[in-house]
């Protein structure tokens, strides 16, 4: 059975008008949710923390 690949679109606190997606690990697929704190990578080196906004699995890139 083929293990499904989940999407979480991200609010980070930057001065930018839209949401970042950022695909889950399969190990924290159970675990992230609307309104979750996540920490992800953003550019070459920073780590910012963010909101979680919407979980999907649309790979719509």
């Amino acid at each position: 059975m083929e293990r499904k690949t989940f999407f979480v679109d991200v609010l980070l606190p930057l001065p930018l008008p839209e949401l970042f997606t950022y695909r889950i690990p399969n190990e924290f697929d159970k675990k992230i949710d609307f309104g979750v704190r996540v920490v992800v990578p953003f550019g070459k080196s920073k780590l910012y923390s963010g909101i979680a906004i919407k979980v999907h699995s649309a790979d719509y890139f």
